[in-house]
This record gives structure tokens, sequence and C-alpha cells, in this order.
């Protein structure tokens, strides 16, 4: 399993447990300042796009 995957799955899990989309950005925003970038990478793409404001 790939670091990509590993994180990918660990924010499904959190996703899972109720971690809202900014809670997952954050977590992305971590994993950068630690040079950790494609955990951040699979954090982003589980928490999704920004949903278009009306």
């Amino acid at each position: 399993m790939t670091t990509f995957e590993a994180a990918y799955r660990q924010a499904e899990t959190m996703r899972a447990s109720g971690a809202t989309r900014d809670m997952l950005l954050d977590r992305a925003e971590g994993f950068d300042a630690a040079w950790q970038f494609s955990s951040a990478a699979a954090f982003r793409a589980v928490a999704g796009p920004a949903e278009a404001s009306a």
C-alpha cells in the first residue's frame, strides 16, 4: 500500500466518523507543513471540491 492509499483510507474513516471538509483540509495543511505531500493530496481528494455558493 502506498502512502497515498493509506492516507486516503484514513481520511475516508475520518469522514465516515463525522469529520467536516474543513477538518480534512486542516489535516492536509498539516501534512503539507511536514512535507508529506501525498498524504495531503489524499486528504484533499476525500474532502472534495468546495461547494458552490448560490
